[in-house]
């Protein structure tokens, strides 16, 4: 064990060293893999899950080809559950944000189109729970269609009778 302190001009130097261990030390990396201290990931590292991720390669996969990176998967830094777990973080990371945009974008739409019709249904947290949206043309063509739907209702109850 080593003990690092700063000095005021923002060097380190070591104050204490302890060369005894107090447990065995790990022999295989795939011990090793299993310490958190060597489950971080780099940029690069993150950036390839991300990638593989979008094109909906699948974890298994994801894990092979990071093996083959490191000249075989007995080398890989991290375990497959720490790719998981990476897996996860970076897919709520890209939802983040998903509802603004989409407020955003409807808005966008809204002054194109004031016809339109935006309606949100919020649960108890003022989370959006439903939403529905039509445009002002299909507005149009669907109050056509009634109009056409209740004539021919009409028409056929009139030859009935």
């Amino acid at each position: 064990m080593i003990r690092l302190l700063r000095k005021d001009d923002d060097s380190w130097f070591i104050s204490h060293f302890v060369g005894a261990h107090n447990h065995p030390l790990s022999s295989t990396s795939g011990q090793r893999r299993q310490w958190k201290s060597h489950s971080r990931k780099d940029q690069m590292t993150r950036d390839l899950v991300q990638n593989l991720r979008a094109n909906n390669i699948q974890i298994s996969r994801v894990c092979s080809i990071l093996g083959s990176m490191h000249g075989s998967s007995k080398y890989v830094p991290f375990s497959r559950q720490s790719i998981r777990t990476l897996c996860g973080r970076l897919a709520q990371e890209s939802i983040e944000g998903d509802m603004s945009k989409t407020i955003g974008l409807f808005a966008g739409m809204r002054e194109q189109d004031p016809a339109m019709v935006i309606r949100m249904q919020l649960d108890d947290g003022r989370r959006i729970k439903s939403l529905f949206w039509c445009h002002g043309a299909s507005r149009l063509l669907i109050s056509m269609s009634l109009v056409c739907t209740l004539c021919s209702m009409q028409l056929l109850w009139s030859c009935l009778v």
